[in-house]
């Protein structure tokens, strides 16, 4: 955890640019089949990182004028190995390194148009 979790619109940067994250997640995001990916692809563009926090997220749907139904966080990410020491469980489901406490590293939600 090196980054605050209100990034109050500023960007992070990383000049190695976008990763395959679908790739590195394999069948935890795609159960279908995940296919091969261009090999030993480098990315000459950096990429532009902004975090958002969940109310953020939730209040830019409710400006919007959508109806919020359901709110799910959970303490795990789908294949998203964020640190070396993150350990894994069944479906690629990957939990923080042992000795930190539980947080949400995924969330779900569900909203329609009023």
């Amino acid at each position: 955890m090196r980054h605050d979790y209100f990034g109050h619109g500023e960007p992070l940067t990383w000049d190695d640019g976008v990763g395959d994250y679908v790739a590195q997640a394999g069948e935890a995001l795609v159960p279908w089949g995940a296919q091969a990916g261009v090999a030993d692809f480098v990315n000459p563009h950096p990429v532009h990182e902004y975090g958002w926090g969940l109310a953020e997220i939730v209040e830019a749907l409710l400006r919007a004028g959508l109806v919020l139904e359901t709110l799910r966080e959970y303490p795990y990410a789908n294949g998203a190995k964020l640190c070396e020491r993150m350990r894994e469980t069944p479906g690629r489901r990957m939990h923080p390194p042992d000795g930190l406490p539980s947080l949400p590293l995924m969330f779900g939600l569900s909203a329609r148009r009023a």
